[in-house]
């Protein structure tokens, strides 16, 4: 039998396999969209991919559940508990905005003669507010049991969420409409939102004995168990594929190389008869994909062809 140490052992030399799994479905999704595919065995970026996306989608299922009432997802459909929810998500996208793009403006894509406020004390401010909001709710989340005091300061502060939902909700969808990295952010959110509360709605079903039978009444239990063994590992695909998808298409190709994500690289591509500044999004053994900023065209170069790879200062 084998002793708990070794049990340990044989599960953490798992998890790298785990994620390098992940790592290549979510990369060639991502690079699907440009007819891509990038199948090279021993990847070492496939592990980080496959880890940026488990702790992504794990620390944001993590927020969104926060004051969530996970016995009866009804009662998270009334208009209060989404008004609530929705200034979370709002004051979760701005948080991540900051940390992964600081350097990043929120405001883009205005036209100076409709900017009514100057973009920059905007910018600081719903920077400000996001992060005074963050701490005091995270505060609030861990100490409002503690005493008389700090629950009836937790019943007012819900309240406040609730009126402020709409307008941090307007806030964020504002700047979605020229930031892409805010767009990224919003959808990767709400898309896990949905998706909670129909797990939610799902176990609560499974919990009350609302079983949907796939096989009829009398079917043997050894075809029962044939049934999951076959189309199980299906049903979890299924459930799980949308997350892996969503993430690909919408917050991976935001998130710095350097973070585990796809950002494209500015690059100086020098070939043999000249240069080509473009942005690297996939590089192989034998080939180089990029995008041509002039045309938007997507490019494979033979690294044969490539003399030198200079990587762009960014201004």
């Amino acid at each position: 039998m084998p002793s708990g140490i070794e049990k340990t052992l044989a599960i953490l030399l798992k998890i790298p396999l785990v994620l390098y799994v992940i790592g290549l479905v979510v990369h060639n999704i991502y690079l699907s969209q440009y007819s891509v595919y990038d199948f090279e065995l021993l990847h070492a970026r496939y592990v980080l991919a496959g880890a940026v996306t488990v702790l992504a989608i794990a620390v944001s299922l993590m927020l969104l559940t926060i004051r969530l009432d996970l016995d009866d997802y009804r009662k998270n459909l009334s208009y209060p508990a989404l008004a609530s929810w929705s200034c979370r998500i709002s004051m979760y996208v701005l948080i991540a905005h900051l940390f992964l793009f600081s350097g990043d403006p929120l405001i883009q894509g205005v036209p100076a003669d409709l900017q009514i406020l100057d973009p920059l004390l905007l910018d600081v401010t719903v920077r400000f507010a996001a992060i005074a909001f963050f701490s005091v709710f995270m505060m609030d989340t861990f100490l409002a049991d503690l005493n008389d005091r700090d629950r009836l300061f937790s019943a007012k502060f819900i309240k406040v969420q609730e009126r402020l939902g709409p307008l941090f909700l307007v806030i964020v969808v504002s700047l979605a409409i020229g930031n892409s990295e805010i767009r990224a952010l919003a959808t990767h959110f709400f898309m896990l939102a949905v998706f909670l509360v129909a797990g939610l709605a799902g176990w609560k079903d499974s919990r009350d004995g609302h079983h949907t039978q796939p096989l009829a009444n009398g079917s043997t239990e050894a075809v029962s168990q044939t049934w999951s063994l076959a189309f199980g590992p299906l049903l979890v695909l299924l459930g799980i594929g949308p997350l892996l998808v969503g993430f690909s298409a919408n917050l991976y190709p935001k998130i710095p190389s350097s973070l585990g994500g796809a950002r494209p690289i500015p690059v100086e591509v020098v070939l043999r008869d000249g240069t080509l500044n473009a942005s690297l999004i996939s590089e192989g053994p034998d080939w180089i994909t990029v995008i041509d900023p002039d045309s938007s065209d997507i490019r494979r170069i033979p690294k044969s062809l490539v003399s030198e790879l200079r990587i762009a200062q960014s201004d």
